[in-house]
């Protein structure tokens, strides 16, 4: 905390890397509520490096729409720790951030690593 604030950063976006199997959404969205208590702005991106995503309400839409920390989504592509996503995968994948996006007017962001 210390070293963002002596760094001048007032906003950071937390997401969950490999550790999708041991972590949980949940304690990504208690640490960026706690960031917020100490004054820096925090986000968070749904899901983790593979597929099926991991959401909070079984759906990258709906966390986008329901949960106001959430801004996106991340999928590994490149990473040898990728699921391999088909381009169908990916364009559904897509999709829903743009739906879930539209409505909040939310940035929408896709993450792909």
């Amino acid at each position: 905390m210390t070293e963002l604030i002596a760094c001048g950063t007032t906003t950071v976006v937390g997401l969950l890397g490999t550790d999708g199997f041991v972590k949980e959404l949940t304690q990504l969205y208690a640490k960026a509520k706690a960031l917020d208590m100490e004054g820096i702005s925090s986000y968070i991106l749904t899901s983790y490096y593979g597929l099926p995503e991991k959401t909070f309400l079984n759906s990258v839409a709906k966390d986008l729409i329901f949960i106001e920390k959430v801004i996106g989504c991340k999928l590994a592509l490149s990473d040898d720790r990728s699921s391999f996503p088909s381009e169908l995968d990916i364009l559904r994948l897509i999709n829903q951030v743009r739906l879930g996006g539209s409505l909040p007017v939310k940035a929408g962001c896709c993450t792909f690593i």
